[in-house]
């Protein structure tokens, strides 16, 4: 850069050890018996640090068959790349992404990237967890239920899927408060009859079990009552 090295008064210049900051532009003037010099043209000497992520991988939520990507932000030259899942290297995982076009449960784990560089050095990332979600789906629906006033009635719904959210609703309004699979009425009046299903959601799917009813009957009352009477032989 210009600057005149102490001491560099050979036809070769070597640093034995070479740190961030000779990099630079280097040039040699050659001075004959004479008097006369010429001077070179410049060289450029650059000094590789070694690769340096900058962005580590963040951790990826999907769900069953859906694409989930893995990315990391590197600086230096010559990069290279190889992922890994638990720690096993993932075959023909050398780039800057890592893309599952359709995630399935086996694909959730601990994934991390090394990133090497041009001088052989390298560094690796911190790891990054995928988490596999499935749909919720409903594989046992409730049965009608038929309860006297003052009985206890109960609708239950069997399902599968990941992180499911539950609301019960009666002819279609949410019922506050009744968010499990299972719903109870510990003591039924006239007013519980309707229909009653559930809504089950999660990060993936929405979905609704079938319409029951809750029937209840209207207990036996007398209206009129029996009246005294006389009456003849015949």
């Amino acid at each position: 850069d210009d600057v005149v090295l102490p001491g560099a008064t050979a036809s070769t210049y070597a640093l034995a050890s070479a740190a961030l900051a000779d990099a630079g532009s280097y040039s040699v003037v050659a001075t004959g018996t004479c008097g006369f010099s010429a001077t070179s043209n410049p060289a450029v000497l650059v000094v590789d640090p070694g690769p340096t992520i900058t962005t580590q991988p963040a951790n990826v939520v999907a769900c069953t068959d859906q694409s989930a990507t893995l990315s990391v932000q590197a600086t230096g030259p010559g990069l290279t790349y190889r992922w890994s899942k638990n720690g096993v290297a993932i075959p023909g995982a050398t780039s800057r992404t890592y893309t599952i076009a359709a995630v399935k449960a086996t694909d959730a784990g601990s994934y991390g990237v090394l990133v090497g560089g041009a001088c052989a050095s390298s560094v690796t990332s911190s790891t990054a967890n995928l988490t596999v979600f499935t749909p919720v789906r409903i594989v046992r629906e409730a049965s009608h239920r038929t309860a006297c006033v003052g009985s206890a009635a109960t609708f239950g719904v069997t399902s599968v899927g990941s992180n499911p959210v539950f609301q019960w609703r009666k002819n279609g309004v949410p019922i506050p408060g009744a968010t499990t699979a299972v719903y109870s009425i510990r003591a039924v009046t006239l007013d519980d009859a309707g229909s009653y299903d559930l809504s089950i959601r999660n990060d993936c799917s929405t979905v609704t079990s079938l319409a029951r009813t809750l029937a209840v009957p209207v207990p036996a009352s007398l209206t009129t009552q029996p009246v005294d009477r006389t009456n003849c032989i015949g």
